[in-house]
């Protein structure tokens, strides 16, 4: 209990990212609203105390510092998703140049497969062909040297179509001929934007 005090009332925001709703909410936003909630009412209570005075700081503080080790790591998670969502956001605008875009809604993206980051641009005609034979080359390389891969299919993990690097071996990951998940994702995805 972060304090007694008749005086204390918790606090939840109510938080919705322009353009949402509450339906179908995302766990990070879930988290950082979390967060909040519990740094609103600490600060409630800091607050609270200080203007009673130190001695009603110095009240309060065993139960604060009590629930502060089951809150911390929550506290952490969530101030470093939330630094990475503004990282990525500051970055995607400070590098994004003529046909460039970012991808922020993941939504549907299968969860066991690593997102690509950054920018991406869609790529066509002869750009895209070059593109996909130097990949199935390097695909073919990487199945000669690693017969254990026999069955998989090496898929790019940003598309080469979307610009991902066709010959980077940290752009592949070798998937079961059933990932059609991810292809259908991506394939939506290029739809979307050539609408």
């Amino acid at each position: 209990m972060l304090n007694d005090s008749s005086d204390f009332t918790p606090v939840s925001l109510n938080i919705t990212p322009q353009g949402t709703s509450n339906a179908g909410s995302n766990p990070t936003i879930e988290k950082l609203k979390t967060a909040l909630d519990v740094a609103v009412n600490v600060g409630f209570i800091v607050g609270s105390g200080l203007e009673k005075g130190p001695a009603a700081v110095e009240e309060g503080l065993p139960a604060l510092e009590a629930d502060i080790p089951a809150l911390e790591p929550a506290l952490n998670k969530a101030g470093q998703e939330f630094e990475n969502i503004v990282s990525k956001l500051r970055g995607a605008g400070e590098a994004i140049k003529d046909g460039e875009f970012s991808i922020i809604n993941w939504e549907n993206y299968p969860e066991k497969l690593p997102q690509p980051e950054g920018t991406f641009r869609l790529i066509q005609g002869d750009e895209y062909d070059a593109a996909r034979a130097a990949a199935n080359r390097a695909n073919q390389s990487i199945h000669a040297a690693d017969p254990s891969l026999k069955g998989m299919q090496i898929h790019e993990i940003q598309p080469i179509k979307f610009d991902g690097s066709p010959t980077d071996i940290a752009n592949k990951i070798p998937l079961s001929p059933e990932h059609a998940g991810t292809t259908t994702w991506w394939r939506m995805l290029q739809r979307g934007l050539e609408k």
